[in-house]
């Protein structure tokens, strides 16, 4: 429910583009490629993310390979180690 909530705002066209691309990369069904994602998700502020990652996807902000590696690394992170990536600071393109 989280994730739907987060993703309502997005055009209704928006959202089939992108599904067909997620198709068409990785082969599968679209549906099934979702329902794998968030089922496997163990944190409930997860979904937000990977609502935020759909929503950057959309608008052009990540190609569709960015959009499914950083999905995966979301799934697959501890949820603290997440909240604290906005806490590193990028100099010369290192991050510390």
């Amino acid at each position: 429910m989280r994730f739907l909530f987060e993703i309502k705002k997005i055009k209704h066209k928006e959202r089939q583009k992108f599904l067909k691309e997620l198709e068409e990369k990785t082969g599968q069904k679209a549906g099934e490629v979702w329902m794998m994602l968030l089922d496997r998700l163990d944190n409930m502020n997860k979904p937000k993310i990977i609502a935020n990652l759909l929503k950057a996807k959309v608008k052009n902000q990540i190609k569709i390979n960015e959009f499914l590696r950083l999905a995966t690394i979301v799934d697959k992170a501890y949820i603290g180690d997440l909240k604290k990536l906005n806490s590193f600071v990028r100099i010369s393109g290192d991050y510390i």
